[in-house]
């Protein structure tokens, strides 16, 4: 029961409550002190509604409230929903920005693809004692790509390029950890200040990234390969602030939330319930810390090392892991269980002529494991 002079919150409900019905008098201010005004409202209301007028609040009296307001609830207009506030965006398109004369469907452009040579896996045989390996062409096809800017809640940016095949959706996508940039040798760092690399979103280092790495090397390798559905993305390396990789190198919550929002902007065009995740070279210890932070919240099936060095086994501590080795890169047997791809298995490859003229090291470091590697562990694991 509720009369003059209670106080506390069930007053401050009747009194809001009041202040919803018709009036002739003044709202009350809902204090949850029952005072003369407050009095005056109920004897108001129960006179209004053939109630005894005693300015006592008892059952009867917040019966008939509950079921007043009830009833216009049901004729007043639904408020609209409060809005949720939206989280940060982490990810922009920036293909329009990079090449605008590009027709896009669903923000992605076609890439022709060039024809490339691959190892015939179905002759390959595992280990330094198999006979030469056998190749053959795959033809030029085209592709679906778009360009992303990608920056944390620290500012730190990276472009991410994205290779989807032409026509059908991937359920599984490579993310490519590249050789390092910076630890190279002096021609390599003047190459890369003349490509302006400390800008994330450099035009002249993206193009590089595209067509060395992408366009006639491991994207070109992932779509090849058919025993897969896969789409492919690689994280472009920058001098910039936060170390090359920048927040990619060990954040798994904003991985996926690039992820996310990447598959947003292109209409859900790929999946990335699954991953694969590929490495070349210096870029084996890069590799090794995003692996391990990234498969605390996604599945990675599978890893291919690519002639590092040193001579490291990928990390995934679930999937599957294939590490290729050339021999001139590491001292030491291989690894049990490793591909050791020596030069002479390479005597039918079409550019062996390289062979002479560049020296082993450069045709086999430079040429056949980064060209050839990745489709190998794709078709054969």
């Amino acid at each position: 029961m509720l009369k003059l002079g209670a106080r506390g919150e069930p007053v401050r409900l009747m009194q809001s409550q009041l202040n919803l019905l018709p009036t002739r008098l003044v709202k009350l201010v809902a204090d949850g002190i029952f005072g003369t005004r407050t009095h005056g409202r109920v004897l108001e209301f129960q006179g209004n509604n053939q109630l005894e007028k005693d300015g006592v609040v008892g059952p009867l009296t917040l019966d008939l409230i509950a079921n007043l307001l009830k009833n216009l609830n049901n004729i007043l207009p639904v408020p609209p929903p409060m809005p949720v506030p939206k989280k940060p965006s982490a990810v922009r398109l920036v293909t329009d920005q990079l090449y605008p004369s590009f027709p896009s469907a669903n923000n992605l452009i076609t890439q022709v693809i060039p024809p490339i040579a691959v190892i015939q896996t179905a002759t390959y045989r595992q280990g330094a004692g198999g006979p030469p390996l056998d190749f053959q062409i795959m033809p030029a096809t085209t592709g679906r790509l778009a360009i992303f800017a990608a920056r944390n809640k620290d500012g730190i940016e990276r472009a991410v390029i994205l290779l989807l095949p032409a026509q059908v959706k991937p359920d599984r996508l490579l993310i490519c950890i590249s050789h390092g940039f910076g630890g190279q040798g002096a021609k390599t760092r003047a190459r890369l200040a003349a490509l302006n690399w400390t800008n994330p979103l450099s035009k002249p280092l993206i193009d590089y990234v595209l067509l060395n790495h992408v366009v006639n090397r491991w994207g070109a390798q992932t779509l090849a390969a058919q025993k897969r559905n896969l789409g492919y993305m690689q994280i472009v390396r920058s001098g910039a602030a936060g170390g090359e990789l920048g927040p990619f190198a060990r954040d798994a919550t904003f991985l996926r939330q690039v992820l996310t929002e990447m598959s947003d902007l292109t209409n859900g065009a790929f999946s990335f319930n699954t991953l694969e995740t590929m490495t070349f070279s210096s870029g084996i210890s890069d590799h090794n810390l995003f692996v391990s932070q990234a498969e605390k919240q996604f599945d990675i099936a599978a890893s291919y090392a690519i002639d590092p060095v040193p001579q490291t086994r990928p990390a995934n501590s679930k999937g599957k892991r294939r590490l290729f080795r050339s021999g001139v890169t590491s001292q030491g047997p291989p690894l049990p269980g490793s591909d050791f791809l020596p030069v002479g298995r390479w005597s039918n490859e079409w550019a062996n002529f390289r062979l002479k003229t560049d020296g082993e090291y450069d045709y086999m470091h430079n040429w056949t494991m980064p060209f050839y590697g990745l489709y190998l562990g794709i078709q054969t694991s």
